[in-house]
């Protein structure tokens, strides 16, 4: 019996719904010790609100890589920027899985992104100028016309068919499985960044955020719905207390890797040397205020440092605020007033915005 779905390994798959249950509390994907293939268990479609550009993009393409060696053939569901090879480029950065996207490109070239067909995706940060709104600050019109593009999308990929759906985070995603396909089990997985601004909106939203109350609600019963909801590890209890749900329907769980590509492989002298300078001096993918992949940057004469081996501290991520990344520089400045010795690639410079946030040992290209 398989405690996730609450039938035999062994049962013919169909396409009657699955019920979703709380009691396996082990996964293991393939590469893991122990692992074995499984009987086909059924069709899921996985839903990424957003084009690809973060973590959360990360999470959805290992686990889709991952599922089919665990017995689900999936299909995903996503939003997309740009031309093909690009980063936010859906169909690119998803390559070798069965995917369906939304382009939001159109919308980026309005005056007023929200007011588009297709509105612009919205955010859970309120970052001035961007293009991605707060959700907050989103008007019933717009989200509507994100449910309705919604429900399209995920009638494209599948979940007219399937045995479950796969939602990354608290969006009109949710809500399109909610009207169009109501049948449908819905596992959930938040990333944490939705929690953060329903925790401000419970604070006390800002001026700006003038649908704040109403998205309050529509997060939490999103989150109702769900069969099972999946949150980061140690997220349980403040999870259930801002969605106003009972701890047993929360499971903590890591997102995890893909273990064959982090497996260890040390190099060595001008092997490692080489490494560094191909990404942080001749082919950079970091950027500045302006976006453009190698708009930050090391010289050459900067990679002394790395010369002498020892661990390297990286970050990578976005440089916003959910992200805390000036807390990180501090707590590193912190360690080597006590260690005695600056890691490799580290400096004392911080900016006091998150965005601008970088050590003295990289500039603007």
């Amino acid at each position: 019996m398989d405690p996730l779905l609450g039938r035999s390994l062994n049962a013919p798959v169909t396409h009657s719904r699955v019920r979703l249950t709380d009691e396996n509390r082990t996964v293991q994907v393939a590469g893991d010790l122990g692992w074995k293939h499984h009987p086909a268990r059924g069709l899921v479609v996985s839903a990424l609100f957003f084009f690809p550009r973060g973590g959360s993009a990360q999470v959805t393409r290992s686990l889709a890589r991952a599922l089919p060696a665990a017995g689900w053939q999936p299909t995903l569901a996503a939003g997309s920027l740009g031309q093909p090879s690009e980063p936010t480029h859906a169909a690119s950065f998803f390559a070798g899985i069965d995917v369906q996207s939304l382009d939001y490109s159109p919308a980026l070239e309005l005056a007023e992104p929200l007011a588009a067909p297709v509105p612009f995706q919205p955010s859970y940060e309120d970052r001035p100028d961007a293009p991605d709104r707060i959700f907050a600050a989103v008007d019933d019109a717009a989200y509507e016309r994100l449910v309705a593009a919604w429900i399209e999308l995920l009638a494209r990929a599948g979940a007219g068919a399937a045995d479950l759906l796969h939602l990354h985070h608290l969006t009109p995603a949710n809500e399109a499985a909610v009207r169009g396909f109501p049948a449908l089990p819905v596992l959930g997985q938040l990333h944490g960044t939705e929690l953060a601004m329903l925790r401000l909106i419970e604070a006390g939203a800002p001026p700006g955020w003038r649908y704040a109350q109403a998205w309050g609600r529509r997060l939490r019963a999103w989150a109702r719905h769900c069969a099972l909801l999946v949150v980061p590890p140690g997220a349980e209890a403040d999870a259930a207390l801002l969605l106003g749900l009972e701890r047993a329907k929360l499971l903590g769980l890591p997102s995890g890797v893909e273990l064959e590509r982090f497996s260890q492989r040390p190099l060595v002298e001008e092997e490692r040397l080489a490494f560094w300078r191909r990404w942080l001096v001749e082919q950079p993918r970091g950027w500045d205020q302006s976006g453009r992949p190698g708009s930050i940057a090391y010289r050459d004469e900067e990679l002394a440092p790395f010369r002498s081996g020892g661990p390297v501290f990286l970050y990578v991520g976005r440089y916003t605020a959910v992200k805390r990344l000036p807390l990180l520089i501090s707590a590193h400045a912190r360690a080597v007033e006590r260690l005695g010795k600056p890691a490799p690639g580290s400096g004392t410079g911080r900016s006091s915005s998150p965005a601008g946030a970088r050590t003295r040992s990289c500039r603007r290209r």
